[in-house]
């Protein structure tokens, strides 16, 4: 369970550490499946992203009955009060383009999951402070395979690493849903069909 909370709060938006004060006075939690009934809300205004299928909950009382569900970022209504702090949600990142309302506000990306945080009011003072990233071990990769990464569009960077001894791996293309891989020999010739590490950063 993972959480951002006064706004108090892993792969992806999982990564988010549960319980750490973002401003306001909520806490952002994130899990895997609905909450209703299973996690108790500490305070009014309490969020919960279900990281399976970006669905948020916002709690109107504490407990553990009280939680309405969105049907996933892009339609929460951007720049909803929540325990006093604004929650905005677009397409790309909002410096330059969103105004913040007050220091603490809160800004998700919801195309890649980045959480930007206001410093100060107006529009210039974005900054990121969650970046979630995609992993995975991909077995029986061969080369000019391809593996699905899990964005909602392209990711700017893909790391990844073979398991076969002396041979070489590249990403050769980043896509929207997927990435290539490459896998050759020492001498330039197709390498051998293996798993491959990776791990996607929007």
């Amino acid at each position: 369970m993972t959480a951002y909370g006064d706004m108090g709060s892993q792969q992806g938006i999982r990564a988010l550490e549960n319980g750490v004060a973002i401003g306001g006075k909520f806490r952002f939690y994130t899990g895997s499946g609905t909450p209703l009934a299973t996690f108790s809300a500490t305070e009014v205004g309490d969020l919960y992203m279900d990281y399976t299928n970006g669905i948020l909950y916002i709690a109107s009382a504490t407990g553990t009955g009280s939680w309405t569900a969105y049907a996933g970022l892009s339609s929460m209504a951007s720049g909803a009060k929540i325990g006093g702090t604004s929650l905005f949600t677009k397409s790309g990142s909002p410096a330059g383009v969103t105004p913040a309302v007050r220091i603490g506000d809160i800004c998700i990306d919801y195309t890649n999951g980045v959480i930007y945080m206001a410093t100060a009011t107006g529009t210039g003072n974005w900054v990121a402070i969650y970046t979630p990233s995609t992993s995975g071990a991909e077995a029986s990769v061969a080369d000019g395979g391809t593996i699905t990464h899990g964005f909602a569009s392209a990711p700017t960077t893909v790391l990844i690493s073979g398991s076969v001894a002396g041979e070489m791996v590249a990403v050769t293309a980043i896509g929207a849903t997927d990435f290539t891989v490459a896998i050759k020999t020492n001498l330039g010739a197709a390498g051998t069909t293996q798993t491959i590490y990776w791990k996607a950063i929007p």
